[in-house]
């Protein structure tokens, strides 16, 4: 892992309105009933899914190029590669495949 995480560190997936203490203990003041009265993440996510907003983009992607072809593209092969074997543009730090 290029940014140096640790692999064996466990991972926890926390659903709203259903955190165990073992989550809570580490916020002071933490309020079980602050959302009771609010709409859940699902519910929001699902509202929000049903509905067509409008997007202005900016057209500027990166570094001021405009078009996808501009970019340098790389085989998925080679960014599954060791991080230091990429070419240097590619930011090892970031990487995710």
């Amino acid at each position: 892992d290029p940014a140096e995480r640790d692999e064996d560190i466990p991972v926890f997936f926390v659903k709203q309105g259903f955190e165990p203490n073992t989550f809570t203990g580490f916020f002071k003041y933490w309020n079980s009933t602050l959302w009771n009265e609010c709409k859940s993440y699902d519910e929001l996510r699902r509202e929000l899914e049903g509905k067509n907003p409008i997007l202005e983009l900016d057209t500027v992607l990166v570094d001021g190029e405009r078009r996808f072809d501009d970019f340098v593209k790389y085989p998925v092969e080679m960014l599954r590669e060791e991080a230091d074997t990429l070419p240097d543009d590619i930011d090892k730090t970031r990487r995710e495949v």
